[in-house]
């Protein structure tokens, strides 16, 4: 028996079929159902969408032996031969190769002779961008009045090269690219029905590089079927479509991150000797990081992403570890690279030449970054601390403003190696958490007002709530405001860390509850022995003459 590929075999037969195309569905629904049958009609959007597979369904509906209905039977005569093919009274038209005036002048005479077996003559051009100009005027007049029994339906994907004239005459319908969802889901049924066990990031990895397009995405399976047979794995399919895999990806990610220029090459050398194509490897390594970016700047990721949980999960992982301007950066040079491998003879010098320049390009951002602090910090000292309400140090009519102070404890406090980081350390520079994160998000902040220094497990610091404050824990928690903390922790402390909150009953206390800022007013000894005073007195030449409370 002749094989027949998936998307043929699995053709929707009838519009509850059709995936991804509702409103467009029910349009032609209520029209078939209140006899409101156009002339003309025109289907256009991408490849792999429905159109020709909707103007079948539709040559069904007006042709089916029960009658002009939006639910043919399948089962009669005309909707047989519909599907197969062979009915003479729908004529489907290649416009790329039967483009010129004689072909449509041909078709012209035709539609005056009345259907051999239907209610209707069906005329199905496909690709009808693809007519010249001269065809196009030949057609204009039979599309403006054609005999009522003549229907046609027009199909292209390059909507902007149809005539105005053209697109006045029909009723036009814009086919939306399949959501990845929708294209999984299709490919998870079929899959069933043919008896075959495949993964879930396996669909998943076929239904992304389908691009929208439900016949692309069952072309894809149909050709990883026939390699694996009927097991089929999340390797498989990156292997057959030489495709990147997610930990190749997770590991380039890594390995820029770490400035590692060596691991990269290696990995560009493992790629090679296993055969991968290195302009699919960089298109996956795009779509990776703008994974990675949009996580970062989404309050929500799981809602945009389309991705296995797991998947989001380490990405939330990694995220943290890189800031917006440098994925924006990774983006913009992976993309000039893919485009430069279109046209070079050697794609594996491209993309290692990339990868160098991504490393230098960020210890240059770095560098850049840090060269801006100093200067703000000069110019700090330039200006001289301006007038404004008190804090604990006064002298000679000069004070330190509250946020001068914030920010001279920032920009002299040494940022704690990973191995050095203690409990006391992140206490010191809490505040600091809290001031950054009050400008950014004042809800955020009050969520962790409540929330006290409980303990340090290797980079994970614990904050924990009273009972009593479950809501601010439970708050706290929440991915957008955990992502933002470790964000501003990253920039305080200069490494990542990672955030939990608990509960406890209230009643032990930490030693360290010390460390955070007083309520009471301090001594003068207490004032004295500060390192941030003796450095702003250092600054000033001042002395401490009197210490008061702050006030409101």
């Amino acid at each position: 028996m002749e094989y027949v590929s998936l998307y043929r075999k699995w053709r929707p037969g009838n519009f509850k079929e059709v995936k991804g195309q509702e409103p467009i569905v029910q349009t032609l629904t209520h029209a078939l159902e209140q006899g409101r049958i156009a002339h003309a009609y025109l289907f256009a959007g991408p490849r792999g969408t429905g159109k020709t597979s909707t103007a079948k369904i539709l040559a069904k509906c007006l042709n089916c032996a029960e009658g002009v209905t939006p639910d043919p039977c399948g089962e009669c005569p005309s909707c047989k031969k519909i599907k197969s093919g062979y009915a003479i009274d729908v004529m489907e038209i290649d416009a790329a190769s039967n483009r010129g005036i004689d072909e449509i002048r041909d078709l012209r005479e035709k539609v005056k002779f009345l259907p051999s077996e239907g209610r209707y003559k069906v005329y199905i051009i496909d690709e009808v961008h693809m007519l010249t100009t001269e065809a196009f005027n030949a057609l204009l007049k039979t599309l403006e009045e054609p005999p009522a029994h003549v229907v046609f339906i027009l199909a292209t994907t390059e909507l902007h090269k149809i005539p105005a004239t053209i697109l006045s005459r029909c009723q036009c319908f814009d086919f939306k690219p399949i959501s990845l969802k929708e294209i999984a889901s299709t490919l998870a049924d079929t899959a069933a029905k043919e008896g075959v066990e495949i993964s879930a990031t396996a669909l998943n990895l076929l239904a992304r590089n389908a691009q929208g397009g439900l016949r692309d995405a069952l072309g894809l399976l149909d050709q990883v079927v026939a390699f694996c047979g009927e097991k089929i794995s999340e390797q498989d399919v990156t292997a057959i479509l030489g495709l990147a895999d997610q930990e190749s990806l997770y590991q380039l990610a890594e390995l820029i991150k770490e400035k590692n220029t060596a691991g990269l090459m290696n990995l560009v050398k493992s790629l090679v000797e296993e055969g991968r194509d290195l302009q699919q490897f960089v298109k996956g390594a795009l779509g990776y990081f703008r994974n990675l970016l949009l996580y970062k700047v989404s309050p929500d990721p799981q809602e945009i992403l389309e991705l296995a949980p797991e998947e989001i999960e380490r990405l939330g992982m990694q995220v943290v570890k890189y800031r917006r301007n440098q994925l924006m950066q990774i983006i913009e040079t992976l993309s000039a690279c893919e485009n430069e491998m279109k046209w070079s003879f050697q794609a594996r010098w491209t993309l290692e030449v990339a990868l160098v320049k991504l490393v230098d390009n960020e210890e240059n951002l770095e560098l850049a970054q840090l060269k801006e602090r100093i200067s703000n910090l000069e110019a700090l000292w330039q200006q001289g601390p301006p007038p404004v309400k008190k804090t604990v140090v006064e002298q000679s009519e000069k004070i330190i403003p509250a946020k001068e102070e914030v920010l001279l404890k920032e920009e002299f406090s040494a940022p704690p190696t990973a191995s050095s980081l203690t409990l006391e350390e992140i206490a010191e520079v809490w505040p600091v958490v809290l001031e950054k994160l009050k400008k950014k998000k004042r809800t955020f902040h009050a969520y962790l007002l409540e929330g006290q220094l409980e303990a340090l497990e290797g980079r994970q610091i614990i904050l924990s709530f009273q009972k009593k404050f479950v809501f601010h824990k439970e708050n706290a928690e929440k991915p957008e405001v955990k992502n933002l903390v470790e964000e501003i922790l990253q920039q305080v402390l200069h490494q990542p860390v990672t955030l939990k909150c608990v509960l406890v009953d209230g009643q032990e206390k930490k030693n360290i509850e010390k460390k955070l800022p007083l309520e009471s007013t301090p001594s003068h000894d207490e004032v004295a022995d500060d390192p941030l005073i003796k450095k702003a007195l250092e600054l000033f030449g001042g002395e401490i003459i009197e210490i008061k409370e702050e006030k409101g």
